[in-house]
C-alpha cells in the first residue's frame, strides 16, 4: 500500500500485470520519476526487544522473541497503536475516511474475544462513502530486520462472509525516517496486502526511491502475487516476512510467496528501523481491488495477533 499524504494532489498508481497462475505472478521494478519532494511525518520510535514470549507463542528456529500484540486485552492497546485519520484518497484514490472511533455500533475498530478488528463501513462521513480505521505503531514501536508477522483473516462480510470486491486490506511497515525525509524516500514494506476483486491473491511489495533526499523522488516499486487455493477471507492465515542486511522474504503459512534482493540498492532504506500498519481501504488504485458494492458492507478485517522475532 503506497503512502503519501491524503491531502496531496499526487497519486500513486499500482496496475496489475500479466494474467493469474497458480505461481508467483510478478516480480517487477517500475520506476516512476515526480518532480516533487516526498511529504512529512511524525517521529518514530525504537525497540530492542528480546523478552520471554507470552504464554503459548511459538518462536521460530533460529530466532528469539522480541515483541507482539496478542490483542488480549479489552480494548486497542494506544500506548502501542495510534490511529491515523482522514479522508481525501491517501494518495491512492480510496473512498474510506479513516476514524479512531472504538466504541459504538459504527465503531471501526476494537478488541473483542482476544482479537483486533477493523471494521469497513458504507456511510457518509466527512465528505467520504464509506469509514474504516488504520492504526500504527509509528513512535512507539520499531524494528529494524526480523520474521515479522499476523495472523489475520481477511475482510468479509459478517453475515454472509463474502468479501467485497472494493477491500483492500494490508498489513505494512514504514521507515522510521518518513518523519524527516518523507516516502518514499524512507522505505516502504507491505507483507501483504490483497483485493476483494480477486480474493485469492496474496500480494508483497517495497517502495523505495532510487535517489537519495532531497533531490526530486523516483519512485521504485517492487511487487509479487501468489494465487492461494481458497479465498483468503474463509481462514486465518499467518503473513509474514523474513527481513535480513540483504534481502525480504514473503510468506503466507509458511508457503513461500517471493524474495527480493535489497543489497545493491544505494540509498538502502531497508537497512533501517520500520513500524508497522494495519488498515481497510475501500477501492483505490490496487489492481485486485475493485468497485464496492454498498450493499455488502458491514467488512471486517480481523487480527489474531502480531508477532517480531529477530534472529538468534
Amino acid at each position: 500500500m503506497s503512502y503519501m499524504d491524503p491531502t496531496s494532489s499526487k497519486q500513486t498508481r499500482r496496475k496489475r500485470s500479466g494474467a493469474p497462475t497458480k505461481t508467483v505472478l510478478s516480480a517487477i521494478v517500475a520506476v516512476f520519476v515526480v518532480t516533487v519532494p516526498g511529504c512529512d511525518g511524525l517521529l518514530s520510535g525504537d525497540t530492542d526487544g528480546g523478552t520471554e514470549p507470552p504464554e503459548g507463542v511459538d518462536v521460530p528456529d533460529g530466532y528469539r522473541f522480541v515483541w507482539s500484540d496478542e490483542f488480549e486485552g479489552e480494548e486497542i492497546d494506544t500506548d502501542v497503536w495510534t490511529f491515523e485519520t482522514g479522508g481525501h484518497g491517501w494518495g491512492n484514490y480510496e473512498s474510506q475516511f479513516y476514524t479512531d472511533r472504538t466504541t459504538g455500533e459504527n465503531r471501526n475498530a476494537y478488541v473483542e474475544d482476544g482479537a483486533l478488528h477493523i471494521v469497513a463501513r458504507h456511510e457518509r462521513y466527512h465528505g467520504s462513502e464509506y469509514t474504516s480505521a488504520r492504526i500504527i505503531t509509528q513512535g512507539n514501536q520499531s524494528f529494524k530486520y526480523g520474521r515479522i508477522e499476523a495472523r489475520i483473516q481477511a475482510p468479509h462480510n459478517p453475515e454472509t462472509g463474502e468479501m467485497d470486491e472494493g477491500v483492500w486490506p494490508a498489513f505494512w511497515m514504514m521507515g522510521d525516517s518518513f518523519a524527516d525525509i518523507g516516502w518514499p524516500y524512507c522505505g516502504e514494506i507491505d507483507i501483504w496486502e490483497s483485493g476483494g476483486n480477486d480474493p485469492y491473491h496474496v500480494s508483497g511489495a517495497v517502495h523505495w526511491s532510487t535517489v537519495p533526499h532531497p533531490e526530486p523522488y523516483e519512485h521504485a516499486l517492487y511487487d509479487q502475487t501468489l494465487e492461494h487455493d481458497t479465498p483468503l477471507q474463509e481462514d486465518f492465515h499467518v503473513y509474514a516476512i523474513e527481513w535480513d542486511e540483504n534481502s525480504i522474504e514473503w510468506y503466507i503459512d509458511d508457503l513461500h510467496v517471493g524474495s527480493f534482493d535489497h543489497s545493491p540498492l544505494d540509498p538502502n532504506p531497508f537497512r533501517d528501523p520500520f513500524f508497522l500498519l494495519l488498515n481497510v481501504a475501500v477501492e483505490g488504485t490496487y489492481y485486485f481491488s475493485g468497485d464496492a458494492d454498498p450493499e455488502n458492507y458491514p467488512q471486517q478485517m480481523i487480527v489474531d495477533y502480531v508477532r517480531v522475532f529477530q534472529k538468534q
